[in-house]
């Protein structure tokens, strides 16, 4: 459509926040015409390597606008691919330059053919479906796309195919490198004994499920069958010939029916293994189960448990719905919901400690087991694998497919998770979120209530100062707090007036520091000055929603070992703009599940349950004052602007504490209306600086993310299958 050289100086005047040294330059596209609407790739580069940020405001009749924000890959270049359908009015690029530079800017933004698509998509081996790849190219339900992947049907067709080219072209890869790790010999791995209570499958699907235990890789198990009361004869008739015909399968036929937690024990009893695991009566385990859990026992002893990936199976076995879990055990995401179920292997030993399974807490049984495992296992002795060991068969009844068949498991888990609470000690109420076998901890907070500093710097703007000020001392319950307003140097009448209203609040107290801007010195000096055993670093441009959003990110900060707390953020237009941080997104750090809506699920529940990142988000942050001072506070010299939210998290993350994001603190972040988010005091500490700076200081670890899976992207925000 058009390739030009833009040129843009320091003395840009198109944005609002030109006073803060940020450089401007909007791209305004009329997309009014049909002659607009269709695929284009949009690509900037910055020969003097200068790029800030790149924002696309897209507008729909009537003016409707929903918005996109990107970080910059590097500061050399940003290529995306859009999606302008025709009920798109405008779309507006706003492209930020580094403070204090200039640069003569190369901007294309050029269609992609049908054509150029279907070539792209049959080189990939993607085109096998002619009608549904036209439909992706067309997306007529879609007002508005971008993403930093070629638009062709490898990239955007759905999961469940995106998840079958995975099963194609690397799950056997993968696993095969996690086996090939260690020297164990496979005939000299230890034992595992699989538990399969059995109560009237179907016996098509019993057939399958034993059948994947005889096709395992590794032949040192042992299967043992509790069957409870099974009134079907075929069923009984199946497990006798399984029996017979395996010395390694012992069988148990319980004459009464006890529920799955007594069949569960008497199958336990059969046991004669140091490590157990569990399968259900109609799912199956990948042929390298076994194997991967006794390597894993093998070379760590220690471990007392250990969980895998999983995905579902239909009617005629097809598998879909993977989830591939956090690299590292994630407690606050366990507590939300029983994450790591399947497949989860055992030290035998660990069950017996704790009395196995309770008929009490049936639905939820295993829940109730880990917990009680967890308390007595230390974090570090919980590991994790990263293989999709489990296919959990989803059919009517199953909480595989839908949690509300069992609305008992619901209730039994969350009293599994409040017993478990009361027994480490916690006064804490359990609610269940969204009517599922998800659940929100409500710790109390103790008398006398801790203070809590809120910090927000500013400079000027008068306006967002007044609103997120008013939202703090209007509609936050929790009343122990201070509000430290740190004045960068207002000069401007309606902020000074409004400053020498806030002198008159006994809550409020105004530190000027007039200094060149440099974020991470402003929230230092005002640590260093506050009441409050904790901090919240709050941006002036951040309105609270709900009464409870400080009480609730206190609750988290008070956890002995959770160090920074994130809250959930909002653009004005309603979608997610901070959900926790992904380290390796855009190559150092990104913020996940942009734009979704208030009530979208996200990656199974992501989005609406409280989890460990290992990042969050400074424009509402609360820490414990002591850690963050242990930690060195805000990196003044090096990251005076950008990532210094980012490098805060990892240095409290390295000290032995967990981050956290918690959905129920909920806030709206006019991000873009504040004073510019790469802002430098000068041309030296600028976004490339800091970016090389935290590429040195933590290097490979920023694209394994111990909260996120090496399976899933790095390219998108969406938790989206890896393809690369």
């Amino acid at each position: 459509m058009f390739r030009k050289r833009i040129s843009v100086s320091t003395q840009a005047t198109i944005s609002p926040s030109q006073k803060t040294g940020v450089d401007i330059h909007k791209i305004i596209v009329p997309a009014a015409a049909k002659s607009i609407t269709g695929w284009y790739r949009f690509k900037v580069i910055s020969p003097k390597h200068v790029l800030g940020k790149i924002r696309v405001d897209v507008s729909e009749k009537p003016s409707t606008p929903v918005y996109f924000f990107a970080h910059v890959p590097s500061p050399e270049r940003f290529v995306s691919y859009l999606y302008i359908s025709p009920k798109v009015a405008t779309v507006e690029f706003l492209i930020d330059l580094i403070a204090g530079r200039s640069d003569d800017l190369i901007v294309d933004l050029r269609p992609i053919s049908p054509i150029e698509y279907v070539w792209h998509s049959l080189k990939r081996g993607f085109l096998r479906r002619p009608l549904k790849s036209l439909r992706h190219y067309f997306r007529p339900n879609d007002l508005f796309v971008l993403t930093f992947e070629f638009p062709c049907l490898s990239r955007f067709t759905d999961e469940s195919d995106r998840y079958q080219w995975w099963i194609e072209n690397r799950e056997t890869p993968i696993t095969q490198a996690y086996l090939a790790i260690g020297t164990v010999s496979v005939h000299d791995l230890p034992k595992i004994s699989i538990l399969m209570p059995v109560c009237d499958p179907q016996p098509d699907d019993l057939k399958k499920a034993l059948a994947s235990v005889k096709a395992q890789t590794s032949s040192n198990w042992q299967l043992c069958i509790a069957d409870d009361a099974s009134t079907n004869p075929v069923v009984r008739q199946l497990l006798d010939q399984a029996a017979r015909s395996d010395q390694r399968v012992s069988l148990v036929c319980r004459e009464q029916r006890g529920g799955i937690s007594a069949a569960t024990n008497t199958a336990f009893a059969q046991s004669s293994s140091p490590f157990v695991t569990c399968l259900d009566h109609d799912d199956l385990l990948a042929p390298a189960a076994i194997e991967a859990c006794a390597r894993h026992f093998a070379g760590d002893p220690a471990c007392r448990l250990l969980f895998s990936d999983e995905d579902k199976i239909g009617f005629r076995d097809d598998r879909f719905g993977p989830f591939f879990k956090p690299r590292k055990f994630s407690r606050e995401l366990f507590y939300s919901h029983n994450y790591i179920t399947h497949m989860t292997a055992y030290q035998a030993d660990a069950i017996r400690e704790i009395g196995g399974w309770r008929g009490e807490y049936d639905g939820a049984q295993d829940y109730d087991l880990n917990l009680r495992i967890f308390e007595s296992a230390p974090p570090n002795s919980i590991h994790h694998i990263p293989l999709v060991l489990y296919h959990w068969r989803a059919i009517p009844g199953s909480t595989a497919l839908d949690i509300g068949y069992k609305p008992y498991a619901i209730e039994a888990g969350r009293r599994a998770l409040l017993d478990h609470l009361t027994r480490c000690g916690v006064k804490a109420e359990v609610d269940t979120v969204r009517n599922a076998a998800m659940y929100r901890i409500r710790r109390a907070i103790p008398a006398p209530a801790p203070k809590v500093s809120i910090l927000i710097p500013f400079r000027d703007r008068a306006d967002l100062l007044r609103r997120c000020v008013s939202s703090i001392l209007d509609k936050t319950r929790y009343d122990n707090f201070e509000i430290i307003l740190i004045d960068n140097g207002s000069e401007d009448p309606a902020t000074l007036d409004l400053l020498a209203h806030y002198k008159l609040s006994s809550s409020i107290r105004i530190i000027r520091d007039p200094r060149p801007f440099n974020y991470s010195q402003l929230n230092n000096a005002a640590a260093s000055q506050a009441n409050g055993e904790y901090l919240c670093l709050l941006n002036n441009d951040v309105e609270a929603i709900n009464e409870d959003w400080l009480e609730d990110m206190l609750s988290y900060a008070m956890v002995p070992d959770i160090g920074c707390v994130g809250a959930k953020l909002y653009y004005r237009n309603g979608g997610v703009q901070h959900a926790g941080v992904v380290l390796g997104i855009g190559g150092v750090a990104g913020h996940v599940f942009l734009n979704r809506t208030r009530d979208d699920l996200g990656y199974f529940g992501r989005l609406q349950l409280a989890s460990n990142f290992s990042a969050v988000t400074g424009a509402c942050l609360m820490v414990k004052r002591s850690t963050y001072m242990a930690a060195g506070g805000l990196d003044e010299r090096e990251l005076p602007v950008t990532f210094n939210d980012i490098d805060l998290c990892l240095k409290i993350q390295a000290l032995g504490y967990h981050n956290v994001v918690t959905p129920f603190a909920e806030l709206v972040h006019d991000e873009s209306a504040t004073r510019g988010g790469d802002e430098t005091a000068n041309s030296k500490s600028h976004l490339r600086r800091e970016w090389a700076t935290m590429q040195k200081r933590y290097g490979d670890f920023l694209k394994n993310d111990p909260c996120y899976s090496q399976h899933l992207t790095l390219e998108n925000d969406d938790f989206s299958l890896r393809l690369d």
